[in-house]
């Protein structure tokens, strides 16, 4: 059973990367939010999890132990299998999905691909009781409706300035996830931008800095 895996990325798609490790080219998949760090990473380390099934081997990557146990975690409610459980991780960060878990929102969780009404519901019913018991499952930060969004579909949460802004962004080349991470970082500074132009210059002074 593979555990971890330490190497160059060799090639990355568009939720996937290989992974050389001494010449053998491991192919990974991995979260959206991890796609957008090993571009600047080239090498990393992977905690593996390898999901076998009749005709295949895949093996999915992360690079903290704490979203490996959420993927643990998600795979255990019916009806979530793997390719679920990574879009879960790609559409919400694990202290976000703690939160709108306990919340009740099944508004936002059906906000990501895949995940139906009652899916949402069984997710938060499944869960909700091993949440409260498991705080450390949180993790770092605080996700709240004022300061920030789900990385899934967010036309409808985003003011017409963001989507002002992340459309010129995205025609500029940069990727929407990490143009939704800049505009939540914006959203939680104590004097928001009101202009167009100024937003879009403090989005591309946070995206050069990540």
């Amino acid at each position: 059973m593979i555990g971890k895996l330490t190497g160059t990325v060799d090639l990355i798609g568009d939720d996937s990367c290989i992974l050389d490790v001494q010449g053998v080219g491991y192919l990974i998949y991995i979260p959206l939010s991890t796609l957008e760090k090993i571009r600047s990473t080239p090498t990393l380390s992977f905690y593996i999890e390898t999901v076998v099934k009749e005709d295949s081997i895949t093996l999915y990557g992360f690079i903290t132990p704490l979203e490996q146990t959420w993927f643990k975690l998600l795979r255990t409610v019916q009806g979530v299998g793997a390719r679920v459980a990574l879009t879960l991780l790609s559409t919400f960060s694990p202290a976000t999905l703690y939160d709108v878990i306990l919340e009740e929102d099944k508004h936002t969780l059906v906000t990501a691909d895949g995940v139906g009404a009652k899916l949402a519901l069984r997710l938060i019913t499944e869960l909700k009781d091993r949440l409260l018991k498991s705080p450390h499952l949180k993790g770092e930060g605080s996700a709240t409706s004022h300061t920030s969004f789900p990385m899934g579909d967010t036309s409808e949460r985003l003011t017409s300035l963001e989507k002002d802004a992340l459309s010129a962004l995205e025609n500029l080349g940069y990727r929407k996830p990490s143009i939704l991470k800049s505009l939540q970082t914006l959203r939680a500074l104590s004097s928001p931008p009101e202009t167009l132009s100024d937003m879009i210059r403090l989005c591309l002074k946070d995206l050069s800095q990540t």
